[in-house]
């Protein structure tokens, strides 16, 4: 598989604020997501910047994880508990199992159901957890978005009411009632086992070459790094990762839909897109190379140049909101990074790990 068709995976969550899934269309070609049940409906974040790819391609399997979902749920209404719910959900996925096809069919030929159930309840625990997560993480946008619609709202009645807010009243407005805005902290909420749980179901297909993970927020990065450079201070190696500033892009949120697709157009007819796709492969193929770090440069100055131009600022008014952030993780393949935060996982579902590999490389987003 040539450098330019690696793929690049949205991890470890599997929806992303529009905001973010704008600036990643620019980014990169194609990215994917996780789709563990059912793929997001066209017009929403996912559905419109992000493709999916399907970990869990079993029919049966998929209704199973569905049923068990929506006993879940139902539990979750009677009890609030999150840690009786993990106990109920383990015994849930175990009871499962042995009434399932691949149990009945041991029984029936007198032989042990150990192999199968050693792979199919991490999976069904790691498709489980990330459903609930998504559904955190979508109550979370859509909260966002509903305070975005009041806030635009409010400056439209203070228009009509010709009010105009000036520095001090708007210290007095925020100090007697602070502005409503998204805890956007719930999507580091149990970061480490989502990252765990996005493993199980990628180790199943994952493709010839390690793809290239994009995260929407910092703390990913920064708990990749944390958990190998422990590891390496333990071994007594000097251990040091790549981190370098891909490219700084203004917020994108403002655009209507035909805005950004008018944007996107420009870009790739003033080949600027094309040049920038070209040049991050070889930036990802070596990211120490200065030769390669200065292409990138170039192509991403290009690409910012003419995102200001096309939202009608070309002499660079429109301040950057947001950065895209190059980490490279040398000598480490993500199967170790798994094992360290997954053993039972990996055990059952990946026994024999490999050399270390050349590296792990991520994107992520992070405000300037």
């Amino acid at each position: 598989m040539p450098d330019q068709d690696r793929m690049f995976c949205l991890f470890p969550h599997t929806v992303a604020p529009e905001a973010s899934c704008r600036l990643l269309s620019l980014i990169a070609p194609a990215v994917q997501y996780l789709q563990v049940l059912e793929p997001d409906e066209p017009g929403t974040c996912a559905g419109e910047f992000l493709t999916p790819f399907a970990v869990v391609p079993e029919a049966d399997e998929i209704q199973r994880v569905r049923q068990l979902l929506l006993e879940y749920r139902r539990i979750g209404e009677l009890h609030e508990d999150p840690a009786l719910m993990q106990v109920v959900v383990r015994d849930m996925v175990a009871q499962d199992f042995s009434e399932s096809r691949f149990g009945i069919q041991a029984r029936l030929r007198g032989k042990s159901e150990t192999v199968p159930e050693d792979a199919l309840i991490p999976r069904r625990e790691a498709a489980l957890f990330l459903e609930l997560a998504r559904d955190l993480d979508r109550r979370e946008l859509e909260m966002g978005r509903s305070l975005a619609q009041a806030e635009k709202l409010e400056r439209e009645f203070k228009e009509i009411l010709g009010v105009t807010d000036s520095e001090e009243l708007s210290e007095v407005v925020e100090t007697e009632a602070p502005p409503l805005s998204p805890d956007w902290g719930h999507f580091a909420h149990q970061l480490s086992r989502r990252m765990a749980c996005w493993w199980r179901l990628f180790s199943g297909h994952q493709p010839a070459v390690d793809p290239v993970y994009l995260a929407i927020i910092r703390e990913v990065m920064e708990e990749l790094v944390d958990l190998v450079r422990t590891v390496r201070d333990r071994e007594g190696v000097d251990w040091n990762p790549v981190e370098l500033e891909l490219v700084r892009l203004p917020a994108l949120d403002a655009l209507t839909h035909e805005q950004m697709n008018e944007l996107h157009q420009g870009l790739e007819r003033a080949g600027i897109l094309s040049a920038f796709h070209h040049a991050l492969p070889a930036l990802l193929a070596g990211p120490e190379d200065a030769a390669c770090r200065d292409q990138a440069r170039r192509a991403a100055r290009a690409l910012e140049d003419q995102v200001r131009a096309g939202l009608g600022t070309p002499g660079g008014s429109h301040p950057p909101a947001a950065r895209v952030m190059l980490t490279w993780l040398p000598g480490v393949t993500w199967r170790d990074i798994w094992q360290r935060l997954d053993r039972p996982g990996h055990a059952a579902l990946c026994p024999s790990t490999p050399e270390t590999g050349s590296g792990l490389t991520l994107l992520h987003l992070e405000s300037v």
